[in-house]
């Protein structure tokens, strides 16, 4: 009788632990991802929200993709800031001529970002496709989504021929699904 009595208290025991052990492992990945995934400029990122209805998620997701929260990244392409924004990209969206000290300034360059976001996703009906789109460039997907082969239907794209868009918007869907996870 003891006997089982010791089994039954040494399983109680490994069952608490594990589950301690548990909690404790998903709140060191939670606060791995916190720090991975943060929402720094949360205050840009909440206006332009506002202003252009496109949820924080996706902005955060466009910026950790894109510059990884460094507003003083320039890429090989000639896209500046946080958001990565192209000179002419700025000057269509602004109507002004995009000089490098603006477009690094984090509140214009998520403000932008997010307008020329939210100017994709009304054009294309599918954030997915206006990602593709903020990567690739308005003419490529407009040719995808014409084409058989990556569209089925004109709107959405069942496959992106460009390595790197194909990855971006990979990358981007599962930055949106971890902010949805750790924040919203």
């Amino acid at each position: 009788m003891n006997r089982k009595k010791n089994i039954a208290l040494a399983v109680a025991i490994a069952l608490v632990i594990a589950i301690a052990v548990g909690f404790v492992y998903d709140g060191i990945m939670t606060a791995v991802e916190r720090a991975s995934h943060p929402q720094k400029y949360a205050d840009e990122v909440c206006a332009a929200s506002e202003l252009y209805h496109i949820p924080e998620q996706y902005i955060f997701a466009v910026i950790k993709v894109e510059s990884n929260f460094d507003p003083d990244a320039k890429s090989g392409a000639d896209a500046y800031g946080l958001m990565q924004l192209t000179a002419e990209t700025f000057e269509d969206m602004t109507g002004d001529v995009a000089l490098t000290e603006q477009m690094l300034l984090p509140e214009k360059n998520v403000m932008v970002g997010t307008k020329y976001l939210a100017y994709l996703y009304n054009m294309f009906g599918d954030m997915e496709t206006a990602i593709a789109a903020y990567n690739a460039g308005l003419g490529n997907v407009r040719d995808w989504l014409a084409d058989e082969r990556y569209s089925d239907d004109g709107k959405t794209l069942k496959d992106i021929p460009f390595a790197e868009t194909r990855n971006y918007v990979r990358r981007v869907r599962e930055a949106v699904d971890i902010y949805e996870r750790l924040y919203y």
